[in-house]
């Protein structure tokens, strides 16, 4: 494949960019919060004598910000929020158009780059793959100078995009430096005209002020003197009350104060008594229960007399059974020493004679190794022998096979008047390779490919193919004979009849040739060559063998693992594209089970098979 100089071109922007501008804003966030330190430090300048031009222009924006923020903390101490809020909303609203545009304009430029760049490697891979497939030394020494001097002119590409943007960044710096003086001005003059304002409304209200105190210290005083007048009133009316009133209500007081204390005095000699009693009956309780206590005391003593007695004989019993064990524990000791002793003598025996067996595995070993290369390279060459003579009588093989096919075919039909069934390893009178796995598919790819394309057609029209009728082979654009169609109708008659709707198998094949399009396999040159549709009927047949659906059963397992807990009317498939190998899982392992069940011979493989 040829590759022009054109193709390879450098696309200006697109590598250094990036890199730009996560420098850039790195930066910029390390000089939002430490430019105030290094300034009080001494190395403000540090920033500005740096050769990077990138490190000047963050240090610049973070000296900005510095000052910005500056600002901001003297206005808010000034008390003059409302007129800044106004201001920066006011702004924002002046500028949204133009942001927009330059917004829009940026976007699409860097998606015209993106997909130049794009262009670039696919044809550096493209470059890559014709070079490989270049066997001559002198036509691969000429095509790899030819790739160094595009690889040079891309690198050359790429230092004129990094100067491009270099530059770029400088006209930019400026820019934003002269915003800034431009704000700093504005904010200044605002500042002024809001001193002036709140000037002004400072001395209204220092004026209402001095208004409203003299009114309240006008009402104050008269409802003082108001209050004065009622005091002296009430006052009067009390000098001028009636002695005898007074005394007759103090000797009626006097009167039921002494009455009220000979009551109480009555009740407290009762209540006196009854607590009297009470004490003398808790009294006599407490005795009787200490003497009960004394003697529960004296029982308790003569237990633990007792209990003593007892513990001191187990006291020497158990001294006894102690030095008893002592002698049994020494002599254990004696002969453990012993069996270690032994063990070390075996452990020097058993290790020499290890290291003569692993001496000997290595050689074993070896010669091992040495007897399977020379069987692996007479195996090569017996394959090859055999690939040989393979493809030296393949067109004979295939013609005498083709004849005999014809023979039977012709004896069963005109002599016996029989139907002509060709056998199932051989698909219409074509033999198998060696090195391929044969042109005709097996009995299961064709029923799904089937069921596959009549969900599909069902869909768009409401024509579909007939249960068991053999659609187009997906394999290489490659189509079944008539007698083989018909051959794989008449076999697979019950195979190929779904437990499930069509709609469903079409809704599981999908979604499997979405989330699983890894186990597609590699795409040959034959398949560029096929529509969309056969395209997509390929993947399906190739990701289903790949999986290990076999057969119909296996299809109906498969769907019924994805249609778990639903109605039998629902078509809906609400399995996630995350969900699917785990499902895939779950039916291979539910696979396996049912082959182990059809196996043993059980209950359960006697009624499958009677059903079936």
């Amino acid at each position: 494949m040829a590759v022009t100089d054109s193709e390879l071109a450098p696309q200006e922007g697109v590598s250094s960019s990036p890199s730009f501008s996560s420098s850039s804003c790195s930066a910029s966030s390390r000089g939002r919060g430490g430019f105030g330190s290094l300034k009080g430090k001494g190395t403000s300048t540090s920033g500005l004598d740096s050769r990077n031009p990138q490190v000047r222009m963050a240090f610049r924006r973070a000296r900005a910000e510095w000052r910005l923020s500056q600002a901001l903390k003297r206005q808010e101490e000034s008390g003059e929020e409302k007129i800044a809020t106004a201001e920066s909303q006011r702004a924002p609203e002046q500028g949204a158009l133009s942001l927009a545009d330059a917004q829009k304009f940026v976007e699409a430029e860097r998606e015209n780059k993106a997909c130049k760049s794009q262009h670039s490697v696919n044809c550096l891979g493209a470059l890559r793959e014709s070079l490989l497939s270049i066997e001559c030394p002198l036509e691969l020494a000429e095509a790899f100078e030819d790739a160094q001097v595009k690889c040079q002119s891309i690198a050359s590409g790429k230092e004129r995009a990094e100067q491009r943007l270099d530059e770029e960044a400088t006209l930019r710096e400026a820019l934003f430096v002269s915003t800034l003086d431009d704000q700093r001005d504005e904010v200044t003059r605002l500042l002024g005209l809001m001193r002036e304002q709140y000037q002004q409304l400072h001395n209204e209200y220092q004026d209402s002020l001095a208004r409203i105190q003299d009114k309240m210290t006008a009402e104050r005083g008269a409802l003082m003197q108001k209050n004065k007048e009622e005091l002296d009133c009430i006052f009067e009316e009390r000098q001028n009350m009636e002695e005898h009133d007074i005394i007759e209500a103090r000797q009626k007081r006097l009167d039921g104060f002494a009455e009220a204390l000979e009551q109480q005095r009555e009740r407290d000699e009762v209540e006196s008594l009854a607590k009297k009693l009470r004490k003398e009956t808790v009294i006599q309780e407490l005795e009787k229960h200490l003497d009960k206590m004394l003697a529960a005391y004296q029982l308790n003593k003569e237990k633990l007399e007792y209990n003593t007695r007892v513990l001191s004989d187990r006291n020497k019993e158990n001294l006894a059974l102690v030095l008893a064990y002592k002698n049994r524990l020494n002599k254990c000791r004696e002969t453990l020493s012993a069996i270690v002793e032994r063990f070390n003598a075996m452990n020097l025996k058993y290790s020499a004679l290890n290291v003569q067996c692993t001496e000997e595995f290595r050689r074993l070993r070896c010669q091992y190794r040495q007897i399977r290369e020379k069987s692996l390279h007479f195996k090569a060459a017996d394959e090859r022998v055999y690939r040989d003579v393979w493809n030296a009588s393949e067109q004979e093989s295939r013609h005498l096979i083709s004849l005999i096919h014809e023979a039977d075919r012709c004896i069963h039909e005109q002599q016996l008047c029989m139907p002509y069934t060709p056998p199932s390893e051989v698909s219409g009178g074509q033999g198998v390779s060696p090195d391929e796995g044969g042109e005709g598919a097996d009995l299961f790819s064709e029923a799904a490919t089937t069921t596959f394309r009549s969900a599909s057609s069902s869909g768009k029209d409401n024509s579909s193919f007939p249960r068991g009728q053999p659609a187009s082979s997906a394999s290489g654009g490659r189509s079944r004979s008539k007698e083989d169609s018909e051959r794989l109708t008449g076999e697979s008659g019950t195979a190929t009849k779904s437990l499930f709707s069509p709609t469903k198998v079409k809704k599981v094949i999908e979604l499997l040739t979405d989330a699983c399009h890894f186990l597609s396999g590699p795409k040959k040159q034959a398949c560029e060559e096929l529509t969309d549709e056969e395209q997509q009927l390929l993947d399906a047949d190739t990701i289903l063998k790949n999986v290990g659906v076999e057969s119909q059963d296996d299809l109906d397992l498969l769907v019924s693992i994805f249609y778990q807990g639903q109605d039998d009317d629902d078509e809906t498939l609400y399995v996630d594209a995350d969900d699917v190998l785990r499902l895939l899982e779950d039916f291979m392992e539910e696979k396996r089970n049912l082959a182990v069940a059809d196996v043993l011979p059980d209950k359960k493989k006697k009624k499958r098979q009677q059903s079936l």
